[in-house]
C-alpha cells in the first residue's frame, strides 16, 4: 500500500521554487535572501539553534565559527530558563489539557516573572502568533 509522503511533495515544490527564483534573479539574489534569513534569525534570538544546525556547513564553507552576540545568548538563556521552570505545566486556555509551550507575552527581554509568561498548547501558540503577525501587517497597511 502507497501513501501519499507529504514531506517529499513539499520538498519537490520548494525546490522547483527555489530553482525558478534562481534562474529569474541570479546567485546575488539566492545568496542576499539567505543572509537576510540569519539576520532576522539572529535578531529573534535563534542563533544558538541555528548555530548548531549550521556550524558544520558554514565552518566548512568560510572556514571560521559562527560568532554570536551576546543579546542572542541572552535570549537563548531566557527561553531556557522559563522551560526550566514552566516546562511541566498545561496550556492556559480553558477547557485545553495539552502539554504546554512558554509564551513571552511582553518579550524575551522582560524575562521570566509570572506578569510574562503564558504557557499555552501548540496549536494555542501557533494560533496566537499568527493573529499577532495579521494584526501587525494590518497596522502598517493602515487597516484596523
Amino acid at each position: 500500500m502507497s501513501g501519499f509522503d507529504r514531506t517529499a511533495h513539499c520538498r519537490r515544490i520548494a525546490a522547483l521554487g527555489g530553482r525558478a527564483t534562481l534562474l529569474a534573479h541570479g546567485k546575488a539574489h539566492m545568496a542576499a535572501i539567505g543572509r537576510n534569513g540569519f539576520r532576522v534569525a539572529l535578531a529573534l534570538g535563534w542563533g544558538p539553534t541555528l548555530a548548531a544546525k549550521l556550524q558544520a556547513s558554514y565552518t566548512a564553507k568560510f572556514g571560521r565559527q559562527i560568532v554570536l552576540g551576546p543579546c542572542s545568548l541572552a535570549k537563548a538563556r531566557v527561553r531556557a530558563d522559563a522551560r526550566r521552570i514552566y516546562g511541566g505545566m498545561l496550556c492556559d486556555v480553558p477547557g485545553c489539557l495539552e502539554g504546554g509551550q512558554v509564551h513571552h507575552v511582553h518579550g524575551v527581554e522582560v524575562g521570566n516573572g509570572e506578569h510574562n509568561i503564558m504557557v499555552l498548547c501548540g496549536a494555542h501558540h501557533v494560533e496566537l502568533h499568527r493573529a499577532a503577525r495579521r494584526s501587525r501587517r494590518l497596522a502598517r497597511r493602515g487597516g484596523a
